[in-house]
């Protein structure tokens, strides 16, 4: 990457995950920032770059570092004898010292690239979503990476931007530490619900920039509801089931019950003449989920009333809005599948436990219609759709009033944004 005489801004995030709502955040903040600013290059940061450069057409660096971990293969003669466990002992402090060697060469060489990339950025931005989390991987995973790069940054003279971000999962002292200091660095910082900003003051970091809404609110495409036109006058019920790998906090029980629940529920709404329509918003983890559901429901029922929707790599998000607005009400679990069907002024009943979704549905005005995963069963959500249907129209025009306030705040925090990478140029 060579120097220009435009500005340079790299966009860190868990990108190209499958996560649809992820891929939504950022493509937001493209939009709004080149809208703002006409002399832009724009970068992603992403540990699947292949995935971010081709899904929204911008250059991408590889966020990820390398972690080295030596297996040996010892031959069978040896394993079936009493040398072998003589050599386990004796050779795994020196495999140990060498995998250790190896990884500070690897993050010493990571250190070096990060620092090159960063010497041509004028800012690098730490985009939404819950970036604050070390429930994949731990806290060597994305706390550390988070740490490192804005510890780079500082060192090049990169401003540094959080830029409406999640707590998720902090348990570690050690992921902690790392976060904490990364938000040290930061020249700008706000978070996207209460719980995070509180959580966040409570490790001291006292100065920030407040509140703001998730960024995915400020998708371009907010009008997409108006190009539908609905053929068949019955009402249509949008499901998006989420993966048990993604409820750290569930039991295997009261996931079970959760699936369980869902599928019948879907064959009550069928006896009552609904259409359903079964979304993922995550391709690599709640897609195989709704193919699960695909063929246990195919296997009872007969029937052209249920859609599946396939979300395969580098699905269109304008598509992905374009099917959850043909639905009257939605059922989800998933944070940016809630989310997502809020922004299309959806009424919706969440299934979660998490603070993500119980804050934000808290923040939209429809924590009525929270259910925790454990109190979950089949009339209580016959109960939440009877509910809920009754006050549709009142409820989606809440919801457009309450978007366009998001809106709004995020728009002003985009100028703020504007104002402070203008002045680097």
């Amino acid at each position: 990457m060579k120097r220009s005489k435009k500005l340079n801004i790299g966009i860190y995030g868990p990108w190209g995950s499958g996560n649809l709502g992820d891929a939504a955040i950022q493509e937001a903040v493209i939009f709004n920032l080149k809208k703002k600013i006409q002399h832009l290059n724009i970068y992603g940061v992403s540990s699947d770059p292949e995935d971010t450069r081709i899904r929204h057409s911008i250059e991408t660096f590889d966020s990820a570092t390398v972690h080295i971990t030596i297996k040996p293969n010892y031959p069978d003669k040896i394993k079936n004898s009493n040398i072998f466990y003589i050599l386990i002992k004796a050779s795994n402090l020196f495999i140990k010292i060498i995998e250790l060697i190896l990884n500070i060469i690897s993050e010493a060489i990571s250190l070096f690239k990060i620092f090159f990339i960063l010497r041509h950025f004028n800012l690098l931005i730490i985009s939404g979503g819950g970036q604050l989390d070390e429930i994949w991987g731990g806290p060597w995973m994305h706390p550390y990476m988070i740490f490192k790069w804005s510890f780079m940054a500082k060192l090049t003279k990169t401003i540094i931007v959080f830029l409406s971000v999640g707590v998720g999962s902090l348990d570690s002292k050690f992921s902690r530490f790392f976060i904490k200091r990364a938000l040290i660095y930061a020249d700008y910082k706000s978070f996207r619900d209460q719980y995070s900003h509180n959580f966040i003051q409570d490790l001291g970091i006292k100065k920030n920039n407040g509140i703001c809404p998730d960024l995915a609110f400020s998708y371009p495409n907010r009008h997409i509801v108006n190009d539908v036109i609905r053929k068949n006058p019955k009402k249509l019920i949008g499901i998006s089931p989420i993966s048990y790998s993604a409820w750290e906090n569930e039991s295997q029980a009261t996931y079970e019950n959760y699936a369980q629940s869902l599928l019948a529920l879907t064959e009550y709404l069928l006896s009552k003449n609904y259409d359903i329509l079964f979304f993922p918003t995550q391709e690599s983890m709640d897609l195989p989920v709704i193919i699960k559901f695909e063929k246990l429901l195919n296997s009872k029922i007969i029937n052209n009333k249920i859609k599946f929707l396939n979300v395969t790599k580098y699905f269109p998000i304008d598509q992905l809005l374009y099917e959850i607005s043909k639905t009257d009400i939605v059922i989800a679990s998933r944070l940016h599948a809630v989310l997502l069907s809020l922004f299309l002024c959806k009424p919706v009943i969440a299934i979660s436990s998490q603070n993500k979704v119980i804050h934000l549905m808290q923040d939209i005005g429809l924590d009525r219609y929270t259910i925790i995963p454990t109190q979950l069963n089949l009339n209580s959500l016959q109960d939440q759709i009877d509910q809920i249907e009754k006050h549709s129209g009142k409820i989606s025009k809440n919801l457009n009033k309450k978007i366009e306030e998001f809106r709004m705040s995020l728009n002003n925090q985009y100028d703020i944004l504007t104002s402070l990478i203008v002045k680097t140029f």
